[in-house]
């Protein structure tokens, strides 16, 4: 095992590097789909049984900014121009999750994509629209 895997797992603040060189070995995929089995698992066993509102789970969408940097981009950035003037480069995600009673499951996400000849990038509207489509998709058949 590396030293800086080993710092991560003493409880000590892991590097910048050290989470990328981690994360660089995890396949997104099989994260997705690890994901998508502990939903199915959390549905057949019932956790979402009884709601907060009128009996009802009730989930909230929104937006968030997962990173920033005026140095470092990727082909799937989504790009502005800071106070500065600099171009910064960015991710933006859609997420929904469960709300009120715990416990408090994250039920997908969506990245927002960069602009494709647009003016603007794609806004939490779009993502949104398609998250909601995705987590329909892949509700199980009763």
């Amino acid at each position: 095992m590396s030293k800086r895997l080993r710092n991560c797992i003493r409880g000590k603040i892991p590097k910048v590097d050290a989470v990328r060189d981690l994360l660089s070995g995890i396949d997104p995929e099989e994260v997705q789909k690890i994901h998508e089995g502990t939903i199915d698992t959390l549905k057949k066993n019932r956790v979402f049984r009884e709601g907060t509102i009128g009996g009802y789970v009730v989930a909230g969408i929104d937006g968030v900014e997962l990173f920033s940097s005026t140095k470092k981009s990727c082909p799937d950035c989504l790009i502005r121009k800071n106070r500065a003037g600099e171009m910064e480069y960015f991710h933006r995600s859609v997420v929904c999750m469960t709300v009120g009673k715990a416990p408090h499951v994250i039920l997908g996400k969506e990245m927002l994509k960069s602009r494709d000849g647009a003016e603007k990038d794609e806004g939490e509207l779009t993502g949104g629209k398609r998250l909601i489509f995705f987590i329909k998709m892949h509700e199980p058949k009763n």
